[in-house]
């Protein structure tokens, strides 16, 4: 049986603009606050803000309006007498049927099916992509019969994202991966180009210990030059990462001292370096000094410390859950729960 259900919510810095009903109905012990709101002349939104006609909700973000999804419980943010007149925000682009707005970058994209791209389809016409100036970031597909624009950072990446269909036998766009135009591609901000010099991998998957990749989406470099010794030795490691005393990885600093060795030299868990190691924020150290878990661990009824200091009765005692969790009389952390 469900029990004291709520459905409660007005704003209370709309009480000036919006009078407000609220009736209580009670029945086999559920209780439904409902909350009905009458607009009002001068119902002010924030910047940025639409007001719905009447909803408890007051106010949307502008993005919101005419999208093709409904925001506001009244409707009034896809009624098609407004879209018709709405004029998009910077950076979106209306569909021919004048009822939706999408964003610019979501424009001949390639992809017709998506929930984010016009229902009437009319972003993906291919007279409308024949003559598309991709925005900035974006590079144009050279070779498809329905010319597409993708990112950047999608461009000599050793998967073809110009031709999104599959197994192709006739008229294929292979045009984002062509080699010629990947030895003079420079990779963008946060990649780095493979030894190759024909693809592009971000930059944290360098030296990070692993060269598998998926057939689908190759994460690291095709030549496996990304784990190259003598590079990976001189390579300086992305913040947030630290490299493994061998000088051939660079580990998650949230990985260096959990209990778990991820450097082939286990380095990352000698006890020296994590005895004078400062946990990362989040993290909180064992007793022992040794081991760093996540806060969310502290005192939850499972063990994680391996001195078992974590759930350790005088620790627990001291320790103050977070805000998501209750405290129990013993001292447990426990996930606070409606209707508790």
């Amino acid at each position: 049986m469900l029990q004291n259900l709520v459905f409660a919510n007005c704003h209370k810095k709309y009480h000036s603009q919006i009078s407000l009903k609220i009736r209580t109905l009670v029945f086999e012990s559920i209780t439904v606050l409902l909350c009905i709101t009458s607009y009002s002349d001068g119902f002010n939104c924030n910047e940025g803000e639409w007001p719905c006609r009447k909803s408890v909700y007051g106010c949307i973000k502008e993005e919101y309006v005419c999208d093709r999804d409904v925001h506001c419980i009244d409707e009034s943010d896809e009624d098609p007498e407004m879209c018709h007149q709405w004029k998009c925000l910077a950076g979106y682009w209306k569909c021919n049927d004048g009822l939706q707005c999408i964003l610019e970058k979501r424009v001949c994209d390639g992809d017709k099916w998506s929930t984010r791209s016009c229902k009437d389809k009319s972003d993906e016409d291919k007279k409308l992509c024949s003559e598309w100036n991709c925005i900035p970031g974006y590079w144009t597909c050279k070779k498809s019969l329905y010319p597409k624009c993708i990112p950047n950072y999608e461009v000599c990446d050793g998967h073809s994202d110009c031709e999104s269909s599959g197994v192709c036998y006739i008229n294929c766009d292979y045009s984002d991966e062509d080699p010629e135009m990947c030895a003079q591609w420079n990779c963008t901000a946060g990649y780095l180009k493979c030894k190759d010099g024909l693809q592009c991998i971000k930059e944290e998957y360098l030296c990070d210990g692993s060269t598998y990749s998926r057939m689908s989406r190759p994460e690291h470099c095709k030549d496996r030059s990304d784990e190259d010794p003598d590079m990976c030795a001189e390579f300086t490691c992305p913040a947030g990462h630290w490299k493994c005393k061998d000088r051939r990885r660079c580990v998650p600093q949230t990985f260096l001292c959990d209990g778990r060795s991820v450097c082939k030299d286990k380095s990352d868990e000698n006890r020296t370096i994590c005895a004078q190691w400062n946990c990362t924020p989040g993290l909180v150290k064992c007793e022992d000094g040794l081991q760093c878990i996540d806060k969310e661990y502290m005192c939850d009824g499972t063990t994680n410390c391996n001195d078992g200091s974590d759930e350790d009765d005088a620790v627990c005692a001291q320790w103050n859950c977070s805000a998501e969790k209750w405290k129990c009389k013993d001292g447990m952390c426990i996930t606070a729960r409606a209707g508790i």
